[in-house]
């Protein structure tokens, strides 16, 4: 719900005519408690270890956004995300100076967007921005965004940088784009039929590492089709470029990925548990949509690599870590991410995730109303690994259990308790387990969540 504020003109400009102006204001308050058996599928009792090995904490999350519209003109957006802060270990003040770790603040998006003419729009400055699948690009960054709109196919062109550790010179006028990250996108939507394709190339160059220059060419396409009471897509991407000197020898390094990943969703399923928007986590199920009860299933598949480090050819797949998966601990937990899934956690991080080892995840998950205000669902989900030379000789990756209850206190609140089993391979024991990456104890997870939202 948006909240208007009319804002009076008291003066303008000579021969400029009043524009009207309103705020809208948008705010979000999260408190989440987690508890976990262990950080890893590993029980071996370290030679030192007081706190214990079990995972437990509260935590509050605040994303405050505002809107100043200027109408028919131009729109100014700024949100910041406070947290999440952990009760335990964040603090409000700081008392005489002393160390202590306060509340963490990202300011995520902050742009100026409008029409240059009628079929002419932008975006320009620090904002959310995913190319057709998400498979890639699906980060916030600085960038501009133009949309053209015609009669064939609409255009959506995007040019941004992404944020590095590598500075030039600590002065500003020191700075350069000599060893800069860019990220080049352009993508349209054409309607067949009932079906929408929404095709594009995304190009990328990483300057960072000297003499180490990568560049990556990527066509994608989503393939939806949205009814009344169902939905259902394919998202597939394929990665081509070069390292120059990437491989072990000083010889260039090729890059060959693909991924592909399938969805479909009925009835209640479509709501879900969190949509992603402008890079904001919607919390669903909040409107009466007359569903009773709901199912969805999804696919993701990303290309491994050979098991020949750096050997002039690169076939893992540069992922960005976001999924259609609806599982809490093989993908992103929709409920609150804490950058601890399982799919990333197997990557090598280094602005995207390369998923050297690949991965496969098939997902189930049904949704049934107890009540108007009550929902049950229920999430199964299961994954292996690509290529087990990558993964310690391993394929089976693991198999999570997921019970959920939802309880829509009202219209902007609401109450989340989730129970998840997880039964970890050995495949993702190679990538987790501190001491003895044989090990692969089942895992206990509990959530709860309350949502405030307006």
């Amino acid at each position: 719900m948006k909240r208007k504020i009319l804002i009076t003109i008291l003066f303008l400009p000579l021969n400029v005519m009043a524009q009207e102006k309103y705020l809208e204001v948008n705010a979000q308050v999260q408190n989440v408690g987690l508890f976990r058996t262990d950080s890893d599928f590993d029980n071996t009792e370290p030679y030192y270890n007081p706190s214990g090995q079990t995972v437990g904490f509260f935590g509050t999350f605040f994303r405050p956004a505002i809107t100043l519209n200027v109408k028919d003109v131009i729109s100014l957006y700024y949100e910041v995300e406070v947290g999440l802060n952990i009760w335990s270990r964040n603090s409000l003040e700081q008392i005489y100076g002393e160390t202590r770790d306060t509340i963490s603040i990202k300011h995520r998006q902050i742009y100026g967007e409008g029409k240059f003419r009628r079929n002419l729009s932008f975006r320009i400055g620090y904002q959310y921005f995913n190319d057709p699948t998400g498979l890639l690009i699906n980060h916030w960054l600085g960038g501009a965004r133009f949309e053209i709109e015609n009669q064939v196919i609409p255009i959506d062109i995007f040019i941004g940088q992404f944020p590095d550790q590598t500075y030039e010179g600590w002065e500003i006028n020191n700075n350069n784009f000599t060893q800069d990250r860019f990220v080049f996108s352009i993508s349209g939507v054409k309607k067949i039929g009932e079906w929408a394709l929404n095709p594009g190339i995304v190009g990328f160059y990483d300057g960072v590492y000297v003499r180490k220059q990568m560049w990556l060419l990527s066509p994608v396409l989503n393939i939806s089709r949205k009814e009344k009471e169902w939905e259902g897509g394919v998202d597939i991407l394929f990665e081509g470029g070069r390292t120059n000197h990437g491989a072990y020898n000083g010889e260039d390094e090729t890059h060959l990925g693909g991924g592909i990943q399938v969805y479909y969703r009925k009835g209640l399923a479509m709501e879900g548990f969190g949509t992603a928007v402008g890079g904001k986590v919607i919390p669903g199920m909040v409107e009466e949509n007359g569903y009773k009860w709901g199912w969805g299933l999804s696919l993701i598949l990303l290309s491994p690599d050979d098991h020949l480090y750096h050997n002039g050819t690169n076939f893992g797949f540069f992922y960005s870590g976001r999924s259609r998966s609806p599982t809490l601990i093989l993908t992103e937990d929709e409920f609150r991410d804490r950058g601890d899934n399982l799919d990333e956690r197997s990557g090598e991080f280094d602005t995207f995730y390369l998923m050297r080892a690949g991965v496969g995840i098939v997902d189930g998950s049904l949704y049934y109303k107890l009540k108007d205000n009550l929902m049950l669902a229920g999430i199964l989900g299961n994954a292996v690994v690509l290529n087990k030379r990558n993964a310690l000789g391993e394929i089976y990756f693991g198999t999570e259990f997921d019970a959920i209850l939802r309880w829509t206190i009202s219209s902007n609140i609401v109450f989340d308790i989730v129970n998840t089993l997880f039964v970890p391979g050995k495949g993702a024991s190679a990538f987790v387990n501190n001491i003895d990456k044989t090990k692969a104890v089942p895992q206990y997870m509990l959530e709860i969540s309350l949502n405030a939202f307006f």
